[in-house]
């Protein structure tokens, strides 16, 4: 928290930095190491902070939120990415990340920054589409959103043994407009045809008169 209220300019991973900040924030009635439950009660002691956490998961290499802040245009809004120590799983540590749009680059096409939804991680290309998309998420509970894989998106039907037979029926009137429609173009097609027939005659006769 404190690298993000008051950033060094130089060896930001330096606890030495930090230490004349300590009492910046209220951290009264919150254990440590601090778990993702206590973070509302920190929100609740420091007015001006709002914080989202998520964290990774290998299999699907996504991103899955373990909190999502109620609290709407506080002064600093912090995202924090929770890592799990792979040697001992009880363990964690929170990395601040510094932007959001590197860190879901991957889910769009788009050449540029992205502007990310905080409860689904939906990259937008304009802010105006994402503050248009708000409202409509924020009416769930924060979700993963998980892309199919390209390799196997496509559904198809494949076991033709379990189709089965649906009878048809087609009105008497309407039966005989179609059977008109088509007389109508057999007669068109006929008389096409026997247009050309005679245009290939007059070519011939005329071919034939001029070698003479």
């Amino acid at each position: 928290m404190l690298s993000v209220l008051y950033p060094p300019k130089v060896h930001k991973e330096r606890v030495t930095n930090y230490l004349n900040y300590e009492s910046a924030i209220d951290m009264t009635r919150i254990n440590y190491p601090v778990e993702t439950k206590q973070i509302p009660l920190f929100e609740k002691q420091n007015s001006t902070i709002s914080d989202n956490v998520m964290s990774f998961e290998p299999e699907t290499k996504g991103f899955t939120i373990e909190y999502l802040s109620p609290e709407r245009g506080r002064q600093h809004h912090i995202s924090l990415l929770l890592l799990e120590n792979p040697q001992d799983t009880s363990k964690h540590h929170y990395v601040h990340v510094i932007d959001l749009s590197q860190l879901v680059a991957h889910r769009s096409k788009h050449n540029g920054v992205t502007h990310v939804c905080n409860s689904c991680f939906h990259p937008f290309s304009t802010f105006a589409a994402l503050k248009n998309h708000i409202p409509f998420c924020l009416q769930h509970p924060a979700q993963q959103v998980q892309y199919p894989d390209p390799e196997d998106c496509k559904l198809k039907f494949v076991n033709v043994k379990k189709q089965e037979y649906t009878p048809s029926f087609l009105p008497r009137r309407r039966l005989r407009i179609f059977s008109l429609a088509h007389r109508r173009r057999r007669r068109r097609h006929a008389t096409y045809q026997n247009y050309q027939r005679a245009q290939c005659v007059r070519v011939l006769l005329s071919s034939r008169n001029a070698t003479r």
